[in-house]
């Protein structure tokens, strides 16, 4: 049965098509295709009922039979060029009369059970049947419409009535009109000659086929019977406003207005249709009137829909589908109401359909009724993302057809206005960065990047889609809600800082953007908020000097301090968030230790003696990151103590006073102490001045960490000590005062226990200065442990180029390979 109906609408499609070609008798050829327009819904509702009749297949098969004889006796008068045929002419006019009848008595006999509770259905279908049995169809070849256009300024008296007028069908709201025509009740009106006329489109296309369409979709506009009363005199066509004037005849508002407005100037005016002199202007809204032209057009629009949606099925043409679309978005634009019965009618799924359509215009005007139809409508908005795949939308942004670019656009910012889509659009994978993208084109789409960042504003709403901006270089967002959005977006952006990987310039833009906020909210008690806060400015990139000196301008040490020393001494059980909260704050100090040439960060390290600071965090913490920390900023402090570290000043005596010595030379010993200089350093040294590690007495505590489970301490700690055997210090003595620690031993232990390259390159590199610069009892110490040649024999196999030339190096100085270059040899 469904092939039977698609091949009649298919037919009747190409009767409508060839019925606009006929220049004869075009008022009789266009009634006739109004009727079979008028059977499309019909033949759709036998077609997608869920109550289909018995004789459904009976009652198809008849109207196809119909069908097929009037598109025979139609294309024979398309073809018509011999002499006969104007007396042919009008036997074919009578044979469609008689097939026009046939087809309503066929469809007098569909049963009501078809239509259930759809009154209105059964109502029309019987209303066309009955027309239809009863049309007729004049031959009248001399005829021709004319349509006077009245003058405002001229008075009725004026102008020349060469016709006698005719008395028209009236209703319950008459009104006197002057008709020259004997046709039905609205095809004598110019409203009905102008669906012979083609509408533009936004490109031109053949005339044959902009001509079916048209009249296709015209016609819709007569589905439902009306009357003249109906029209507006003027402009002869149906009126929105109807009012009456003084006169007692009625026009549509904004055209009486116009008229009224025209002959403002004219010392008499007169009503445009019966010439009465007006005496008053007042303009009086026909209440029963406009309520049923409003009733009219509710129906005719509920089977315009339907039209409509067959004309979507078709698919004919690509003008055929436009001017359905076009006339479903006129009527969706009317009322609200009407987007649901479009709903209802099963359009959508068509639409969707229609974005995979070979015609551009076509996939631009389905965008633009897709956004018509959720405008304003949440739940629209929620079947539409149901029904379909938003990466097809977002994949039209970046077409390079500007008009179906910028509708797709609009209909995802229509679709973004929904809180619970913000999240489904976000998960388009690809979405959010194209926006971004298309936000940027400003120079080459300045339309589609404002309407880009609209839809962002929108998605930033939520916190995940925040989230996936960021991670597309997109920061603003974040940095807007951490620094505005309420305590608890705050802490979630924060968290997220922390975990999103950032490259160096984005981390120090953030740094920058990010530090007030995150520095306020550091100076609390102890919260997520703020462990998440204090986290994140200590992961910050270290040498931004820019964020040190606003940490340092808001005296944020002292407090960091303190804030240490409660976590310290009350423990970590005060709260959950305390060992991320006390790990954040450690960080923080470590980070002031890279950028110690700044004067003012210099100050601040010895005001608050860090070195002393992070040599108690060594020990006293039950927190990995604690002790790896305090570690780091121990080497930074140490790699400073070179250049800080100076040999004491002797302060010279002025000349005079070398001929009378000072009295306390002469008293018994001296109250002054001289400076203590270190054997390191070869200065004078201090761990509160010059950041000195022995004399913090952190070495001990360095090695120590060296025993430990976690490869990232002992790795930092190794890190440390190995700025105790730099070139620039004492290195002979320095080997000296670790061996007195047994420094040997821990990093022995080091080499066995850990496998690692960041590892045994450092251990490897301390055992080589042992050996070279401690003398006999580190090499005693080396030598004599029996693991440590099988272990630098596998790393001299197996490890990187680095580790491989490290551990020949030390195997030379035991004596266990040849004393001649042979790293070309190494693979």
């Amino acid at each position: 049965m469904a092939s039977v109906a698609e091949s009649l609408l298919t037919s009747i499609s190409e009767i409508i098509e060839s019925v606009t070609c006929i220049e004869q008798e075009k008022e009789s050829f266009a009634e006739i295709g109004c009727y079979l327009y008028r059977v499309f819904p019909v033949i759709m509702e036998l077609q997608t009922t869920e109550h289909t009749p018995k004789n459904a297949m009976v009652i198809l098969q008849s109207l196809s039979r119909s069908i097929t004889e009037a598109k025979d006796l139609v294309n024979k008068c398309q073809r018509g060029t011999n002499s006969n045929f104007d007396s042919e002419l009008k036997g074919t006019i009578s044979l469609l009369e008689r097939v026009i009848e046939d087809m309503g008595e066929c469809l007098s006999s569909i049963p009501s059970s078809t239509f259930q509770d759809q009154e209105y259905a059964e109502v029309a279908v019987q209303a066309l049947s009955n027309e239809m049995c009863s049309a007729h169809f004049e031959v009248c070849q001399s005829q021709v419409l004319q349509t006077k256009e009245l003058d405002p300024h001229k008075s009725f008296s004026e102008e020349e009535p060469n016709e006698e007028p005719v008395m028209v069908e009236s209703d319950l709201y008459p009104v006197s009109l002057e008709v020259s025509t004997d046709n039905s009740r609205f095809l004598n009106t110019p409203h009905f000659i102008e669906i012979q006329k083609p509408t533009s489109l936004n490109r031109q296309r053949k005339s044959s086929s902009s001509s079916s369409s048209t009249s296709l979709l015209k016609m819709t506009e007569y589905i439902e019977p009306m009357y003249e009363t109906f029209f507006c005199p003027l402009t002869k066509q149906i009126m929105d406003d109807p009012v009456t004037i003084q006169s007692g005849e009625t026009y549509d508002r904004k055209a009486i207005t116009k008229w009224l407005e025209e002959s403002e100037n004219s010392q008499e005016i007169f009503c445009p249709i019966t010439g009465k002199k007006l005496l008053s202007r007042v303009l009086r809204t026909n209440v029963a009137l406009k309520t049923t032209i409003e009733e009219w057009k509710e129906r005719n629009e509920v089977a315009r829909i339907k039209c409509s949606r067959s004309a979507l099925v078709l698919s004919a043409s690509p003008s055929m589908v436009l001017e359905a679309i076009r006339d479903l978005q006129e009527i969706c634009k009317r009322k609200q109401h009407n987007k649901i019965q479009v709903h209802n009618a099963g359009i959508l799924p068509l639409l969707f359909k229609l974005l995979e359509y070979r015609d551009r215009d076509v996939i631009y005007e389905a965008l633009e009724l897709l956004r018509e139809l959720i405008k304003e409508d949440d739940d629209s908005k929620m079947v539409i993302s149901e029904m379909v795949d938003i990466s097809t939308v977002i994949k039209m942004m970046s077409i390079g057809h500007r008009p179906i670019r910028h509708a797709a656009l609009l209909l995802l910012l229509e679709i973004s206005r929904s809180q619970s889509l913000w999240e489904k659009i976000g998960s388009v994978p690809g979405g959010i960065l194209m926006l971004i993208r298309i936000k940027y084109n400003l120079s080459v789409d300045a339309f589609s990047s404002e309407t880009a960042d609209e839809i962002l504003r929108n998605l930033e709403r939520s916190p995940e889609n925040i989230k996936m901006m960021a991670e597309n270089g997109f920061l603003e967002p974040l940095l807007k809600h951490l620094t505005e959005g309420t305590e608890e977006m705050q802490t979630e952006m924060a968290e997220y800082l922390g975990e999103i990987a950032l490259g160096h310039d984005s981390k120090t833009y953030v740094a920058e953007r990010a530090s007030p906020a995150l520095i306020k909210m550091v100076h609390s008690r102890i919260t997520q908020k703020q462990a998440v806060s204090a986290t994140f400015l200590a992961k910050l990139p270290h040498q931004s000097l820019t964020l040190n000196l606003a940490l340092l301008s808001k005296n944020t040490v002292p407090a960091i301090l303190q804030q240490i020393n409660q976590i310290q001494r009350t423990g970590i059980r005060t709260s959950r968030y305390a060992i991320p909260y006390l790990e954040g704050l450690v960080g923080i100090l470590v980070r002031f230790t890279t950028t110690l040439y700044e004067p003012r960060i210099l100050f601040l390290a010895r005001n608050y003696n860090f070195t002393s600071v992070l040599t108690e965090m060594l020990m006293k913490t039950s927190s990995d990151e604690v002790q790896r920390l305090a570690a780091v900023g121990l080497e930074n402090l140490s790699l400073e103590s070179i250049s800080l570290s100076k040999p004491p000043v002797i302060k010279k005596t002025k000349f005079l006073k070398l001929f009378y010595p000072p009295k306390f030379l002469f008293s018994g010993s001296s109250k002054k102490r001289k400076l203590p200089v270190c054997p390191v350093h070869r200065g004078a040294c201090s761990s509160q001045n010059t950041f000195c590690l022995v004399d913090a007495k952190a070495v001990e505590r360095l090695l120590a960490c060296l025993d430990h489970e976690n490869v990232e301490v002992v790795e930092a700690a190794l890190s440390a000590i190995c700025t105790l055997l730099d070139d620039k210090v004492d290195v002979v003595k320095s080997v000296g005062m670790l061996c007195e620690v047994n420094a040997t031993q821990h990093v022995l232990n080091v080499v066995k226990e850990h496998k690692g390259e960041g590892l045994r390159q450092k251990s490897f590199w301390l055992i080589d200065r042992f050996l070279l610069k401690g003398g006999k009892r580190p090499a005693s110490d080396i030598s004599q442990d029996r693991l440590l040649p099988t272990t630098l024999v596998s790393a001299f196999h197996h490890g990187d180029i680095d580790t491989r030339q490290m551990a020949e190096k030390i195997l030379r100085h035991l004596n266990k390979m040849p004393d001649f270059p042979t790293s070309h040899y190494t693979m």
